[in-house]
């Protein structure tokens, strides 16, 4: 399934790459996270993060490469927006990095849900950096449950009330 994608490149040659990988949602190659839930960036700015990454990152003399998840701009594709699928576009995304950059150091860089499929790809890549932000601390079924209970109530009920006495 092709997938919008960007490179942003510096102005000089580039002295290493990186493959932004999203947090979870529906995201964009930009990374907007804005929503009428979590609201928006600074002084009311769409908060485009994987775009603001790679900005910076190009700054600095790095090229990275960012993609917008399955479902953005295929609604039929939301359905496969799932682990396995994640982690395959991921790993074709990583791919095709060291592939335009072969003569440079590759690193990437996983926002929440983005660094569990960064841990992931870790293990079978050759990478030279891995850089986790917002990193999740519990598995991901954990994750996916919590975000669907009444917070805090329900879950310090789960937390602390092992026999159900309230």
């Amino acid at each position: 399934t092709p997938l919008k994608a960007m490179f942003t490149m510096p102005v000089t040659e580039p002295r290493g790459s990186v493959l932004i990988l999203q947090g979870s949602g529906n995201v964009d190659l930009d990374g907007d996270v804005s929503s009428p839930f979590l609201g928006n960036g600074y002084k009311g700015q769409q908060a485009k993060l994987s775009q603001q990454l790679a900005r910076t990152l190009a700054e600095n003399g790095i090229a990275s490469l960012r993609f917008s998840k399955r479902g953005v701009d295929d609604a039929n594709q939301l359905i496969n927006q799932t682990m396995p699928y994640l982690i395959k576009d991921a790993q074709t995304a990583l791919n095709t990095l060291k592939a335009q950059f072969s003569e440079t150091k590759t690193a990437l860089l996983g926002l929440s849900e983005g660094a569990l499929i960064a841990t992931t790809l870790a293990t079978t890549n050759h990478l030279d950096g891995l850089f986790l932000l917002g990193t999740p601390t519990r598995s991901i079924d954990d994750i996916l449950a919590y975000q669907f209970l009444e917070w805090p109530v329900t879950l310090a009920k789960q937390a602390f009330d092992h026999n159900n006495d309230g």
